[in-house]
């Protein structure tokens, strides 16, 4: 069995304020099973490594803002990775509109894509650009946040805060499921 090598990235706005807003829900689901203490403090990211059968995983959240998450890609060497014989594959976790609130879906790129998310766009347009012919696209871990059920704007939605009931909710019974099933999708691209 050939050692992989995985790229996590949660796609996140950086700062206090924009801690537990529905944007950053990906960030938030992997603070629940990696503590931040844990993540090494990089210029413009953390990240943390480790294992797991037999492969390498190397989560990360970003420092900047979601719209511009592809810079973190040079500063990151993914891109020198990607030349290597065995290219890592890449995850990107997300929020995602089109999936009720708690709930998440692996998907791969031929699910629909970036669905209009200025994270998921950034890097992947630095990963296009950068790599030209050896670009292989991502796979996706979405993690639902529902549309408003009001006139709310979608660029407002996004930008507001779980309530502490949504909190408790994701903390106590979503994200342990989405971690299983993160992990369970993982198993199967190592094994594939």
């Amino acid at each position: 069995l050939v050692m992989k090598k995985f790229i996590i990235v949660a796609v996140s706005n950086y700062g206090k304020e924009f801690d537990w807003t529905k944007h950053n829900i990906g960030k938030n689901f992997l603070l629940s099973f990696i503590p931040e203490k844990d993540f090494f403090e990089r210029k413009s990211y953390f990240v943390h490594d480790s294992t797991f059968e037999n492969s390498n995983l190397s989560f990360i959240f970003t420092k900047t803002y979601m719209n511009i998450t592809g810079k973190i890609l040079k500063e990151y060497e993914l891109c020198n990775m990607y030349q290597q014989k065995n290219s890592p594959i890449t995850i990107i976790i997300h929020d995602d509109l089109e999936i009720s609130f708690g709930k998440n879906k692996f998907r791969d790129h031929k699910d629909r894509g970036e669905r209009g998310h200025n994270g998921l766009r950034s890097l992947t347009k630095e990963l296009q650009i950068t790599l030209g012919d050896k670009y292989e696209k991502p796979f996706y871990f979405s993690l639902g946040i529902e549309r408003p059920k009001d006139q709310t704007p979608v660029h407002s939605w996004v930008l507001t805060k779980f309530n502490n009931q949504e909190i408790e909710y994701l903390e106590k019974n979503c994200f342990k499921v989405a971690e299983e099933e993160l992990y369970n999708n993982i198993k199967k691209l190592i094994h594939n």
